[in-house]
């Protein structure tokens, strides 16, 4: 398995630090590939990775016409700014108190998105979703990645999809619904293949976590 770009950060970063003389970063070998380690952060080299509990957000959108370039993270732009979102529209997310606190945690804990399943009572919603991410850079320069299913997974289902391309999200992630259909409610799962846990590496513990890639048919949270 090659490094990923999130694994591909954290050393970069740690060699940084190293270089100043504090401690030997990277004197020993972290092999984040080749083991396995639990969800908690444990190494586990017997065991297999851990399942990853999605992020599941929920927007609706309360117009009565649609609503375009949804934007959804970038939490650099939106965090404690939201005046600066789209009105009408509302954000939940699971297991937070607000939208909010649940884009602070993007800027501290990186993850990788090893597949993202949506669902709404609109089948004409899911069918039509295309996803936009573009990740932003300090220089000027961004990404654009578009999420368009190719295959449809779930053909014997209605009102589900999903896609399994990989990309970052930061505080300069965007990842941009093109169309909320007016009155309509759709509900996005975000599975993290790898999540950058900082204060594990301050525990020497270790810093990235991975996990299997969900294979949605049966793993819905």
């Amino acid at each position: 398995m090659k490094k990923t770009e999130l694994m591909n950060e954290f050393y970069a970063r740690e060699a940084a630090v190293a270089s100043k003389g504090y401690h030997n970063a990277i004197g020993g070998e972290f092999d984040a590939i080749g083991s396995n380690f639990e969800a908690d952060g444990g190494a586990a080299p017997d065991m297999k990775l851990g399942k990853a509990l999605p992020y599941i957000i929920k927007i609706a959108n309360a117009n009565t016409s649609d609503a375009t370039n949804v934007p959804i993270f970038w939490a650099n732009k939106y965090a404690r700014n939201s005046a600066a979102l789209p009105a009408g529209i509302t954000y939940t997310v699971s297991n937070f108190d607000s939208y909010d606190t649940f884009l602070f945690q993007t800027m501290s804990k990186k993850f990788l998105v090893g597949r993202t399943y949506w669902s709404s009572s609109s089948t004409t919603q899911v069918a039509d979703t295309v996803f936009t991410v573009i990740n932003y850079d300090g220089d000027g320069r961004s990404q654009t990645t578009p999420i368009v299913p190719f295959t449809n997974k779930f053909a014997q289902q209605s009102g589900v999809n999903d896609d399994d391309t990989s990309y970052l999200i930061d505080g300069n992630a965007l990842v941009q619904l093109d169309t909320l259909y007016a009155s309509t409610t759709t509900t996005i799962r975000f599975y993290a293949a790898e999540v950058l846990q900082n204060k594990n590496d301050l525990s020497g513990k270790p810093a990235i976590l991975q996990y299997e890639k969900p294979y949605t048919m049966g793993m819905i949270q």
